[in-house]
Protein backbone atom coordinates (compact mmCIF):
# COMPACT_ATOMS: atom_id res chain seq x y z
CA UNK A 1 0.00 0.00 0.00
CA UNK A 2 2.86 2.47 0.94
CA UNK A 3 4.19 1.56 -2.69
CA UNK A 4 0.96 2.55 -3.96
CA UNK A 5 0.78 5.56 -2.15
CA UNK A 6 4.11 6.54 -3.76
CA UNK A 7 3.46 6.12 -7.22
CA UNK A 8 0.17 8.22 -6.41
CA UNK A 9 1.69 11.07 -5.16
CA UNK A 10 4.74 10.85 -7.57
CA UNK A 11 2.15 10.98 -10.54
CA UNK A 12 0.42 14.10 -9.02
CA UNK A 13 3.41 15.88 -9.09
CA UNK A 14 3.63 14.69 -12.91
CA UNK A 15 0.58 16.05 -13.62
CA UNK A 16 0.81 19.62 -11.92
CA UNK A 17 4.39 20.60 -12.63
CA UNK A 18 4.88 19.31 -16.30
CA UNK A 19 1.44 19.37 -17.52
CA UNK A 20 2.42 15.99 -19.09
CA UNK A 21 0.08 12.73 -19.75
CA UNK A 22 1.16 10.06 -17.37
CA UNK A 23 1.89 6.48 -18.76
CA UNK A 24 -0.61 4.06 -18.63
CA UNK A 25 -0.67 1.61 -16.02
CA UNK A 26 1.17 -1.34 -15.61
CA UNK A 27 -0.39 -4.75 -15.46
CA UNK A 28 1.30 -5.11 -12.45
CA UNK A 29 -0.99 -1.91 -11.05
CA UNK A 30 -4.15 -4.04 -11.88
CA UNK A 31 -3.82 -6.60 -9.28
CA UNK A 32 -4.31 -3.45 -6.51
CA UNK A 33 -7.74 -3.66 -5.28
CA UNK A 34 -10.64 -2.18 -7.18
CA UNK A 35 -10.36 1.40 -5.34
CA UNK A 36 -7.12 1.66 -5.94
CA UNK A 37 -7.48 1.08 -9.76
CA UNK A 38 -10.34 3.44 -9.99
CA UNK A 39 -8.82 6.31 -8.22
CA UNK A 40 -5.22 5.53 -10.62
CA UNK A 41 -6.95 5.42 -14.01
CA UNK A 42 -8.72 8.72 -12.53
CA UNK A 43 -4.79 9.88 -12.67
CA UNK A 44 -4.03 8.30 -16.08
CA UNK A 45 -7.23 9.73 -17.91
CA UNK A 46 -6.86 13.68 -16.36
CA UNK A 47 -7.04 16.68 -18.78
CA UNK A 48 -4.67 17.19 -21.45
CA UNK A 49 -2.13 19.79 -22.00
CA UNK A 50 -4.68 22.83 -21.75
CA UNK A 51 -5.20 24.93 -25.00
CA UNK A 52 -2.16 27.56 -25.02
CA UNK A 53 -2.99 30.37 -27.41
CA UNK A 54 -1.52 30.52 -30.52
CA UNK A 55 -1.83 26.77 -31.24
CA UNK A 56 -4.88 27.01 -33.63
CA UNK A 57 -6.02 30.12 -35.82
CA UNK A 58 -9.54 29.02 -36.04
CA UNK A 59 -9.61 28.57 -32.09
CA UNK A 60 -8.37 31.84 -31.45
CA UNK A 61 -10.44 33.70 -34.30
CA UNK A 62 -13.59 31.98 -32.99
CA UNK A 63 -12.46 33.62 -29.42
CA UNK A 64 -12.72 36.73 -30.63
CA UNK A 65 -16.09 36.59 -31.99
CA UNK A 66 -18.65 39.05 -30.27
CA UNK A 67 -15.82 39.95 -27.67
CA UNK A 68 -15.54 43.61 -26.46
CA UNK A 69 -11.64 42.89 -25.28
CA UNK A 70 -11.14 42.69 -29.71
CA UNK A 71 -13.38 45.06 -30.80
CA UNK A 72 -13.96 48.57 -31.66
CA UNK A 73 -17.45 48.01 -33.71
CA UNK A 74 -21.12 47.66 -32.37
CA UNK A 75 -23.24 46.04 -34.66
CA UNK A 76 -27.42 46.86 -33.97
CA UNK A 77 -29.05 44.63 -35.67
CA UNK A 78 -32.70 44.09 -36.95
CA UNK A 79 -34.04 43.00 -33.49
CA UNK A 80 -32.17 46.25 -31.28
CA UNK A 81 -29.93 43.50 -30.16
CA UNK A 82 -26.08 44.94 -30.63
CA UNK A 83 -23.21 42.59 -30.98
CA UNK A 84 -19.22 43.42 -30.92
CA UNK A 85 -16.80 43.22 -34.03
CA UNK A 86 -13.58 44.75 -35.04
CA UNK A 87 -14.01 46.81 -38.39
CA UNK A 88 -10.72 45.73 -40.27
CA UNK A 89 -11.28 42.49 -39.68
CA UNK A 90 -14.83 42.69 -40.95
CA UNK A 91 -13.69 45.04 -44.11
CA UNK A 92 -10.99 42.83 -45.24
CA UNK A 93 -13.24 39.81 -45.12
CA UNK A 94 -16.95 41.39 -46.44
CA UNK A 95 -17.40 43.66 -49.35
CA UNK A 96 -21.00 44.58 -47.71
CA UNK A 97 -19.08 45.48 -44.48
CA UNK A 98 -16.23 47.22 -46.44
CA UNK A 99 -18.70 49.88 -48.39
CA UNK A 100 -20.48 50.04 -45.54
CA UNK A 101 -17.47 50.63 -42.94
CA UNK A 102 -15.33 52.85 -45.69
CA UNK A 103 -18.26 54.94 -47.45
CA UNK A 104 -17.85 58.03 -45.41
CA UNK A 105 -14.21 58.34 -45.81
CA UNK A 106 -14.52 57.69 -49.87
CA UNK A 107 -17.46 60.46 -49.94
CA UNK A 108 -14.71 62.47 -47.43
CA UNK A 109 -17.68 63.18 -44.90
CA UNK A 110 -15.53 61.88 -42.23
CA UNK A 111 -11.98 60.69 -41.84
CA UNK A 112 -12.99 58.65 -39.65
CA UNK A 113 -14.26 54.91 -39.31
CA UNK A 114 -17.46 54.10 -37.67
CA UNK A 115 -17.87 52.78 -34.29
CA UNK A 116 -21.23 51.82 -34.89
CA UNK A 117 -23.22 50.20 -37.43
CA UNK A 118 -26.75 49.25 -38.25
CA UNK A 119 -27.76 46.46 -40.12
CA UNK A 120 -32.09 46.42 -40.68
CA UNK A 121 -33.03 43.53 -42.50
CA UNK A 122 -30.90 40.93 -40.20
CA UNK A 123 -31.34 39.59 -36.53
CA UNK A 124 -28.70 39.31 -34.05
CA UNK A 125 -28.94 35.17 -34.20
CA UNK A 126 -28.06 35.44 -38.06
CA UNK A 127 -25.71 38.11 -37.61
CA UNK A 128 -23.47 36.15 -35.28
CA UNK A 129 -23.34 33.12 -37.41
CA UNK A 130 -22.14 35.40 -40.37
CA UNK A 131 -19.68 36.71 -37.90
CA UNK A 132 -18.24 33.22 -36.98
CA UNK A 133 -18.20 32.33 -40.76
CA UNK A 134 -16.38 36.11 -41.46
CA UNK A 135 -13.77 35.01 -38.48
CA UNK A 136 -13.40 31.22 -38.87
CA UNK A 137 -14.24 30.45 -42.83
CA UNK A 138 -16.91 27.92 -41.27
CA UNK A 139 -19.63 27.48 -39.80
CA UNK A 140 -20.00 24.53 -36.84
CA UNK A 141 -22.45 21.62 -36.73
CA UNK A 142 -24.10 23.12 -34.13
CA UNK A 143 -24.65 26.30 -35.17
CA UNK A 144 -25.96 25.20 -38.58
CA UNK A 145 -29.69 23.51 -38.27
CA UNK A 146 -32.61 23.01 -40.60
CA UNK A 147 -34.72 25.34 -38.27
CA UNK A 148 -32.64 28.48 -39.31
CA UNK A 149 -31.50 27.62 -42.91
CA UNK A 150 -33.91 29.97 -44.73
CA UNK A 151 -32.65 32.91 -42.51
CA UNK A 152 -28.95 32.12 -42.87
CA UNK A 153 -29.01 31.78 -46.16
CA UNK A 154 -30.99 34.98 -46.87
CA UNK A 155 -28.33 36.71 -44.17
CA UNK A 156 -25.98 35.43 -46.81
CA UNK A 157 -27.40 37.05 -49.62
CA UNK A 158 -27.47 39.81 -47.48
CA UNK A 159 -23.76 40.33 -46.91
CA UNK A 160 -22.72 38.71 -50.11
CA UNK A 161 -21.23 35.59 -49.23
CA UNK A 162 -21.37 33.37 -51.77
CA UNK A 163 -18.59 31.18 -49.95
CA UNK A 164 -21.36 31.32 -46.91
CA UNK A 165 -24.07 29.96 -49.85
CA UNK A 166 -21.84 27.06 -50.89
CA UNK A 167 -21.45 25.60 -47.19
CA UNK A 168 -25.33 25.89 -46.41
CA UNK A 169 -26.08 24.09 -49.67
CA UNK A 170 -23.97 20.86 -49.39
CA UNK A 171 -25.18 20.94 -45.58
CA UNK A 172 -28.65 20.78 -47.36
CA UNK A 173 -27.40 18.05 -49.98
CA UNK A 174 -26.65 16.34 -47.58
CA UNK A 175 -29.73 16.72 -45.03
CA UNK A 176 -32.08 15.88 -47.70
CA UNK A 177 -29.72 12.52 -48.58
CA UNK A 178 -31.60 10.75 -45.73
CA UNK A 179 -34.93 12.47 -45.53
CA UNK A 180 -38.43 10.49 -46.68
CA UNK A 181 -40.64 11.71 -44.09
CA UNK A 182 -43.87 13.68 -44.75
CA UNK A 183 -42.50 16.13 -42.11
CA UNK A 184 -39.41 16.99 -44.01
CA UNK A 185 -41.26 17.07 -47.29
CA UNK A 186 -43.20 20.38 -45.41
CA UNK A 187 -40.17 21.74 -43.85
CA UNK A 188 -38.10 22.02 -47.35
CA UNK A 189 -40.84 23.00 -49.25
CA UNK A 190 -41.65 25.71 -46.14
CA UNK A 191 -37.69 26.74 -47.07
CA UNK A 192 -38.37 26.93 -50.72
CA UNK A 193 -41.35 29.23 -50.45
CA UNK A 194 -38.75 31.37 -47.72
CA UNK A 195 -35.52 31.44 -50.36
CA UNK A 196 -37.94 31.70 -53.43
CA UNK A 197 -39.29 34.64 -52.12
CA UNK A 198 -35.76 36.84 -51.70
CA UNK A 199 -34.00 34.85 -54.27
CA UNK A 200 -32.59 37.72 -56.60
CA UNK A 201 -29.48 36.04 -58.72
CA UNK A 202 -27.89 32.64 -60.15
CA UNK A 203 -26.27 31.75 -56.45
CA UNK A 204 -29.82 31.16 -55.30
CA UNK A 205 -30.95 28.75 -58.69
CA UNK A 206 -28.02 26.11 -56.99
CA UNK A 207 -30.02 25.57 -54.08
CA UNK A 208 -33.42 26.05 -55.65
CA UNK A 209 -31.99 23.51 -57.74
CA UNK A 210 -31.34 20.99 -54.98
CA UNK A 211 -34.63 21.32 -53.46
CA UNK A 212 -36.89 20.97 -56.47
CA UNK A 213 -35.10 17.89 -56.99
CA UNK A 214 -35.78 16.48 -53.54
CA UNK A 215 -39.81 17.55 -53.67
CA UNK A 216 -40.29 16.63 -57.33
CA UNK A 217 -38.99 12.55 -55.99
CA UNK A 218 -41.84 12.70 -53.29
CA UNK A 219 -45.84 12.92 -53.61
CA UNK A 220 -46.95 16.19 -53.85
CA UNK A 221 -49.71 15.26 -51.41
CA UNK A 222 -47.39 14.97 -48.47
CA UNK A 223 -46.78 19.18 -48.61
CA UNK A 224 -50.00 21.21 -46.86
CA UNK A 225 -50.84 23.31 -49.49
CA UNK A 226 -49.74 26.75 -46.62
CA UNK A 227 -46.26 25.64 -47.23
CA UNK A 228 -45.85 25.97 -50.60
CA UNK A 229 -45.86 30.01 -51.22
CA UNK A 230 -46.78 31.19 -55.15
CA UNK A 231 -43.68 31.83 -56.39
CA UNK A 232 -42.10 28.16 -54.57
CA UNK A 233 -44.95 26.14 -56.48
CA UNK A 234 -43.67 28.01 -59.67
CA UNK A 235 -40.12 27.29 -59.32
CA UNK A 236 -40.98 23.83 -58.57
CA UNK A 237 -42.86 23.07 -61.61
CA UNK A 238 -40.47 25.37 -64.12
CA UNK A 239 -37.83 23.87 -62.89
CA UNK A 240 -39.48 20.11 -63.19
CA UNK A 241 -41.70 20.63 -66.85
CA UNK A 242 -39.14 19.72 -69.13
CA UNK A 243 -36.62 17.44 -66.88
CA UNK A 244 -34.64 15.15 -69.11
CA UNK A 245 -33.89 12.66 -66.05
CA UNK A 246 -35.76 10.80 -63.49
CA UNK A 247 -39.51 11.19 -63.14
CA UNK A 248 -41.85 13.48 -61.01
CA UNK A 249 -43.06 10.86 -58.36
CA UNK A 250 -47.21 12.86 -58.87
CA UNK A 251 -48.60 12.07 -62.11
CA UNK A 252 -49.20 15.64 -63.86
CA UNK A 253 -52.88 14.96 -63.32
CA UNK A 254 -52.45 15.02 -60.07
CA UNK A 255 -50.08 17.98 -60.11
CA UNK A 256 -53.09 19.74 -61.87
CA UNK A 257 -55.29 18.83 -59.02
CA UNK A 258 -53.34 19.49 -56.20
CA UNK A 259 -52.46 23.11 -57.66
CA UNK A 260 -56.57 23.31 -57.75
CA UNK A 261 -56.88 22.75 -54.54
CA UNK A 262 -53.71 24.78 -53.40
CA UNK A 263 -55.46 27.88 -54.83
CA UNK A 264 -59.11 26.61 -53.43
CA UNK A 265 -57.22 26.50 -49.88
CA UNK A 266 -56.55 30.34 -50.85
CA UNK A 267 -59.28 31.24 -51.40
CA UNK A 268 -62.22 29.02 -48.67
CA UNK A 269 -60.05 26.52 -46.81
CA UNK A 270 -63.77 24.71 -46.05
CA UNK A 271 -63.82 24.14 -49.56
CA UNK A 272 -60.81 22.22 -50.27
CA UNK A 273 -62.48 18.86 -49.43
CA UNK A 274 -65.59 19.68 -51.41
CA UNK A 275 -63.17 20.03 -54.44
CA UNK A 276 -61.13 17.08 -53.61
CA UNK A 277 -63.83 15.13 -54.28
CA UNK A 278 -65.45 17.11 -57.51
CA UNK A 279 -61.11 16.22 -58.80
CA UNK A 280 -60.60 12.38 -57.68
CA UNK A 281 -57.25 11.69 -57.53
CA UNK A 282 -55.27 9.48 -60.05
CA UNK A 283 -55.19 6.92 -57.06
CA UNK A 284 -59.16 6.85 -56.80
CA UNK A 285 -59.67 6.56 -60.29
CA UNK A 286 -57.70 3.06 -60.53
CA UNK A 287 -60.38 1.29 -59.77
CA UNK A 288 -62.77 2.39 -62.43
CA UNK A 289 -62.37 2.94 -66.09
CA UNK A 290 -61.67 6.31 -67.05
CA UNK A 291 -64.23 6.28 -70.07
CA UNK A 292 -66.78 5.33 -67.61
CA UNK A 293 -66.24 9.36 -65.05
CA UNK A 294 -69.30 10.97 -64.53
CA UNK A 295 -68.68 14.52 -66.02
CA UNK A 296 -68.47 17.48 -63.68
CA UNK A 297 -71.74 19.53 -64.36
CA UNK A 298 -70.13 23.29 -65.61
CA UNK A 299 -72.96 24.71 -63.78
CA UNK A 300 -72.02 23.59 -60.19
CA UNK A 301 -72.94 26.31 -57.57
CA UNK A 302 -69.83 26.05 -56.09
CA UNK A 303 -67.77 26.00 -58.81
CA UNK A 304 -68.86 28.86 -59.95
CA UNK A 305 -68.71 30.97 -56.93
CA UNK A 306 -65.07 30.04 -56.91
CA UNK A 307 -64.21 29.85 -60.54
CA UNK A 308 -62.95 33.17 -61.57
CA UNK A 309 -60.60 33.60 -58.41
CA UNK A 310 -58.95 29.44 -59.30
CA UNK A 311 -58.33 30.87 -62.33
CA UNK A 312 -56.86 34.48 -61.52
CA UNK A 313 -54.51 32.61 -58.68
CA UNK A 314 -53.32 29.68 -60.90
CA UNK A 315 -53.10 32.46 -64.40
CA UNK A 316 -49.37 32.02 -64.11
CA UNK A 317 -48.72 28.39 -62.66
CA UNK A 318 -51.04 26.70 -64.92
CA UNK A 319 -48.25 27.60 -67.88
CA UNK A 320 -45.86 24.79 -65.87
CA UNK A 321 -48.34 22.23 -66.48
CA UNK A 322 -48.09 19.86 -69.08
CA UNK A 323 -51.48 18.81 -70.15
CA UNK A 324 -50.36 16.57 -72.90
CA UNK A 325 -49.40 14.18 -70.15
CA UNK A 326 -52.95 13.86 -68.58
CA UNK A 327 -55.78 11.06 -70.07
CA UNK A 328 -58.08 12.78 -72.78
CA UNK A 329 -61.27 11.86 -70.88
CA UNK A 330 -59.96 12.96 -67.49
CA UNK A 331 -59.38 16.47 -69.85
CA UNK A 332 -63.10 16.49 -71.41
CA UNK A 333 -64.80 15.55 -68.49
CA UNK A 334 -63.21 16.98 -65.24
CA UNK A 335 -60.72 20.16 -66.78
CA UNK A 336 -62.97 21.31 -69.45
CA UNK A 337 -65.83 21.77 -67.25
CA UNK A 338 -63.75 23.82 -64.64
CA UNK A 339 -63.11 26.81 -67.31
CA UNK A 340 -60.12 27.72 -65.94
CA UNK A 341 -57.45 26.40 -68.41
CA UNK A 342 -57.74 28.41 -72.13
CA UNK A 343 -59.45 26.07 -74.75
CA UNK A 344 -56.32 26.11 -76.97
CA UNK A 345 -54.56 24.47 -74.27
CA UNK A 346 -57.07 21.45 -74.52
CA UNK A 347 -56.76 21.47 -77.91
CA UNK A 348 -53.56 21.02 -78.15
CA UNK A 349 -53.38 18.28 -75.87
CA UNK A 350 -56.08 15.71 -77.37
CA UNK A 351 -54.18 16.52 -80.67
CA UNK A 352 -50.69 15.42 -79.45
CA UNK A 353 -52.19 12.34 -77.96
CA UNK A 354 -54.13 11.43 -80.93
CA UNK A 355 -50.54 11.53 -82.44
CA UNK A 356 -48.95 8.98 -79.79
CA UNK A 357 -48.55 5.86 -80.99
CA UNK A 358 -51.22 3.24 -79.64
CA UNK A 359 -52.42 5.68 -78.21
CA UNK A 360 -50.68 5.56 -75.02
CA UNK A 361 -49.70 8.81 -72.96
CA UNK A 362 -47.06 8.77 -70.47
CA UNK A 363 -48.82 10.20 -67.37
CA UNK A 364 -45.81 11.67 -65.25
CA UNK A 365 -42.93 14.22 -66.61
CA UNK A 366 -39.95 13.20 -66.66
CA UNK A 367 -38.03 10.34 -68.81
CA UNK A 368 -39.78 7.24 -69.52
CA UNK A 369 -40.01 4.74 -67.30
Amino acid sequence: MKIMDEVKKNLRKRVRGNNEMPQEPSAKSNETNDGECEDYKTITNSSPKPYTRGDSLTVDLANMINNPLYSDLVIRCKDDEELHANKLFLAGRSEYFNDLLFQQQQTKESSHLPNKIIVPDVTSPIVKIVLEFLYTGKVSDKTLTIDIVSDIYNGASVFVLPKLKEIIIQFMKSYMKHRHNVGSSNQIAKILSEISNSASNDDDDQLIEEICKFLMSKSLYKIDYHNLSSKALEYLLSRTLNMKEGNFFTTEYDVLRYCILWAVDQIEVNDVLYFSLLLPSNGDLEGQKVNELDPIDPNNQLLQQHQHKIKTILNSILNFIDFRLIHASILAKLIEPLDIVKPSTITDAYRYQAQCADGLVQMKRGSQE
